[in-house]
C-alpha cells in the first residue's frame, strides 16, 4: 500500500480568493439553456433505463458493458476539498476501492493530524463512503471524476476559518486553481451560439414529426 502511495502525484489546489465585491446576476442566468435541458433529459432517461431493463439484462449483457465501462475509464481523478475550500487531487484504478482514497488523504495530513478521524461523502444529495466500503471507484459512480468532501470527528477542523491539516510541504507547493468564467463571458458565448434568423426573403423548412407523416400518407 505504501509503495503504491508514494508512486501517486499529488497535486494541492489553494481556496479560491474571495473577491471585494458579490458578482450579481439575473434572472435569466438561472434560467436553463435548450442545451442544459437536452442533457438532463439524456441523463434522466439512462438512469430510468438502468432501473427498469436492469434486472432484464443477461448476465453476457452484464459482464460486457462492464468491460466496456472499464475499458473506457481506466483511471478515476479523485479531488478532496476541505473546509477552507483548498482541494488535493490524485489519480487512481478505477477497480481500487475506497479505502485507497482514505491512504491517499491520510498521507497528505500534517503529523499531527495523521490520527484523526474523518468521512469522505458527495452532496448534494449527502452519500458518506465508509472506509470498508467493498465496492470499487467506478462501480461507486466516481468514474471518471469525482469530488468528495471530507468532515473530521473534530468539529474545528470543519470550520470555513481553519487551514486544511495538510503537510507544510504540500502547502507550500499549492497552486491556484483555473478562475471561475465569468457571467458575461458566458452570456457572450450564449449570444454567439444563437440561431441565425432566416433572411425575409427565405421561408424556413419546418419539419414534420414522423408519426405525422405517417398519418398523412393513410
Amino acid at each position: 500500500m505504501d509503495g503504491d502511495q508514494n508512486q501517486r502525484k499529488i497535486s494541492v489546489f489553494k481556496p479560491y480568493e474571495k473577491t471585494s465585491s458579490t458578482q450579481e446576476y439575473p434572472e435569466s442566468y438561472f434560467e436553463p439553456t435548450s442545451s442544459e435541458l437536452a442533457k438532463a433529459h439524456t441523463a434522466t432517461s439512462k438512469r430510468l433505463e438502468s432501473e427498469y431493463e436492469g434486472p432484464l439484462k443477461t448476465r453476457v449483457m452484464r459482464e460486457r458493458e462492464e468491460k466496456q465501462r472499464k475499458a473506457r475509464w481506466p483511471t478515476t481523478n479523485i479531488r478532496v476539498k476541505f473546509a477552507d475550500r483548498s482541494i488535493i487531487q490524485s489519480a487512481f484504478s478505477s477497480t481500487e476501492v475506497i479505502a485507497r482514497v482514505y491512504d491517499f488523504v491520510k498521507d497528505t495530513l500534517d503529523d499531527k493530524y495523521t490520527n484523526e478521524e474523518f468521512v469522505l461523502y458527495q452532496s448534494p444529495p449527502r452519500i458518506e463512503f465508509k472506509p470498508n466500503e467493498s465496492k470499487r471507484l467506478i462501480d461507486l459512480g466516481l468514474a471518471p471524476s469525482s469530488v468528495l468532501m471530507i468532515k473530521f470527528k473534530t468539529d474545528s477542523l470543519n470550520a470555513s476559518t481553519s487551514k486544511a491539516p495538510l503537510k507544510g510541504s504540500l502547502t507550500a507547493s499549492a497552486h491556484s486553481l483555473p478562475t471561475p468564467p465569468s457571467f458575461e463571458s458566458e452570456q457572450r458565448t450564449e449570444k454567439n451560439t444563437v440561431e441565425k434568423p432566416v433572411p425575409s426573403g427565405e421561408k424556413k423548412e419546418k419539419k414534420i414529426p414522423k408519426w405525422l407523416l405517417k398519418g398523412l400518407k393513410k
